[in-house]
């Protein structure tokens, strides 16, 4: 059983690996070209991890047969608020294999691909999450390495563009290209600015965590870090980006005024809080325009222009088709009985949406329930609901502090998971896709059930050390 343990801390720390791997790399891939040697590096490492997983698995349950001993150990990671996501896995397997049977070799390999991003996902919510609550140190090392690293390429991004607003940087040999412009009011990093926005605030919110559970003496780095991925965020003027966050920093101003004020009467204390949730709002919100003009005024002062402003904000286009026709697009995409039952895969939404709506324009639904729904089928779309609402019950237990046996580094890390969610309801990339985002939420998810195993059912404290 010793090894049993040792092999199990070495799976984590394998995937704790992979999630490094996958997080930087999502994150890089928003600011320099995501290079062909890159992904195939990310499927090596994601197939080396999966074949040791099921290696152990077959060794011990099959040749040792040590069942009862294979048992204990899934158990201890597989707690019935996950086994709908891994149901869900499961017939999002059996739709991508339908499909490859129908299309052959054309979609093997995007197909396997998303199999493998996942099924990463899948380890980050089962055996990641429970691995390092007691062992934080872990994963607060590895949110340094990506607040750090970050934090220097948007300095220098910065710095470039109060240079010149367009800067394209290409060489060949490392497979590398930075562009970069701030066009039409809108930051653009090599990709779309929606998808860096959505970096941005993921980045924000880990620089509010780290802030929140670092020791004061070492506070300082993460304020600044803040600011700097704040202004990425603004520039690119994601709003969904830029709402999820200013929501989310509300509820975390309110729990902590409500902590602070828990002797005060019952008025008082809702009083002061719904007054720091919508103050704390509203400034998140209104520094966008004075982000902007001081980016601005730096660029004349440097390169000697004259300053014109003509507004912080881009102005919506009547004609522009936003989210509306895309997300009519994928339900109508449900009146056929096989993309309703099995869905098209992921690989298959690009040819979905292009015959609904008439043109080849939009890769994905901008909302994660419709890009599993029309992925998976309404089958995978309800098994992912099961999960994602008893991950929600979890969660809530958590950020209300039931029992007062929950910490506010911990509540904030429940906020973090709702403003990863909230954005892709607008977006649609948390599942199917190796972003920064993705595997935040689910990291974060997976730890809603770790937390809520603290309190059994009459509500008594459960040993987690």
């Amino acid at each position: 059983m010793k090894k049993t343990v040792s092999f199990s801390k070495v799976m984590c720390l394998l995937i704790g690996i992979s999630l490094i791997y996958h997080t930087v790399f999502a994150a890089i891939m928003f600011v320099i070209s995501y290079t062909m040697p890159a992904r195939k590096l990310g499927r090596m490492l994601n197939g080396f991890i999966i074949l040791l997983l099921l290696g152990w698995f077959v060794y011990h349950y099959f040749l040792k047969k040590e069942k009862e001993m294979v048992m204990t150990v899934i158990k201890k990671y597989m707690r019935a608020e996950n086994m709908f996501l891994l149901l869900f896995f499961v017939w999002m397997y059996v739709g991508c294999f339908r499909r490859m049977l129908i299309r052959g070799n054309t979609s093997l390999g995007g197909n396997a691909v998303i199999l493998i991003i996942v099924a990463i996902k899948i380890f980050l919510a089962y055996m990641y999450a429970q691995y390092v609550n007691g062992n934080k140190r872990l994963i607060h090392n590895m949110f340094r390495i990506l607040i750090g690293g970050l934090t220097v390429a948007m300095l220098f991004f910065i710095y470039q563009l109060v240079l010149n607003e367009e800067f394209l940087y290409q060489n060949g040999s490392l497979f590398l290209r930075i562009d970069l412009r701030f066009q039409e009011k809108r930051l653009y990093i090599s990709a779309n600015p929606n998808t860096i926005g959505m970096c941005a605030k993921t980045m924000v919110m880990l620089c509010a965590y780290m802030f929140a559970v670092t020791k004061k003496k070492t506070r300082f780095f993460y304020l600044p870090a803040l600011i700097i991925h704040y202004i990425i965020m603004v520039m690119t003027d994601s709003r969904a980006s830029i709402l999820s966050a200013a929501i989310c920093f509300g509820l975390i101003a309110s729990i902590y005024c409500w902590d602070k004020v828990r002797k005060r009467r019952l008025a008082v204390r809702i009083a002061i809080t719904v007054i720091a949730f919508l103050l704390t709002f509203g400034m998140v919100d209104a520094m966008r325009t004075p982000t902007i003009m001081g980016y601005k005024l730096a660029r004349c002062w440097v390169t000697g222009e004259k300053f014109e402003w003509n507004g912080g904000k881009r102005e919506l286009l009547k004609d522009s088709s936003g989210r509306g026709p895309i997300f009519l697009a994928a339900i109508r995409s449900m009146r056929h009985p096989d993309v309703a039952v099995f869905g098209v895969t992921k690989d298959g939404v690009f040819d979905l949406l292009t015959e609904e709506m008439g043109q080849r324009r939009y890769e994905h639904t901008h909302n994660e329930f419709l890009e599993i729904m029309c992925s998976t089928g309404i089958p995978g779309f309800l098994l992912f609901l099961t999960w994602l609402c008893m991950a929600a019950w979890c969660g809530a237990r958590v950020f209300f502090n039931v029992k007062g046996r929950f910490t506010f580094s911990e509540r904030i890390l429940m906020v973090i998971c709702l403003a990863e969610l909230g954005n892709n309801m607008m977006e649609g990339r948390l599942t199917f896709y190796p972003h920064l985002s993705g595997m935040i939420f689910y990291l974060t998810a997976g730890y809603a059930v770790v937390f809520a195993q603290r309190l059994n059912h009459s509500g008594e404290e459960i040993n987690n050390k």
